[in-house]
């Protein structure tokens, strides 16, 4: 004799139970804000070298922005960090490159082959 639990009704495999997810995929909008945050960092890698601090103030204001903060807390806050220092640092121009690379990095995952 059946268990009255365990019909053939009731029975389920674990796909139904636990249905699969499409895989997520960055949109074009995030792609966009991702390429806008790279162009300010670039033009506040240039100012920093150039010595123009109104330059790199402005850039990272306008990359911190931009970016997602959501989705990237901790480039966030190092473009935030970044800001809150002297931009004719070092220290500066080194969080830039970091960043800039990060964020290649990501656009390069996400981005199609063409």
């Amino acid at each position: 004799m059946r268990s009255p639990h365990r019909t053939d009704t009731t029975l389920r495999t674990t796909t139904d139970r636990h249905p699969t997810r499409p895989p997520t995929r960055q949109s074009a909008t995030d792609t966009d804000a991702t390429h806008a945050t790279i162009t300010h960092l670039r033009r506040a890698l240039t100012a920093s070298i150039a010595d123009d601090v109104a330059g790199v103030r402005a850039a990272l204001l306008r990359a911190a922005m931009t970016v997602d903060g959501t989705r990237y807390p901790d480039i966030a806050a190092a473009i935030r960090t970044a800001g809150d220092a002297d931009p004719d640092s070092r220290t500066v121009r080194r969080y830039i490159r970091q960043l800039l690379r990060r964020l290649v990095a990501v656009v390069n995952c996400w981005e199609p082959s063409k």
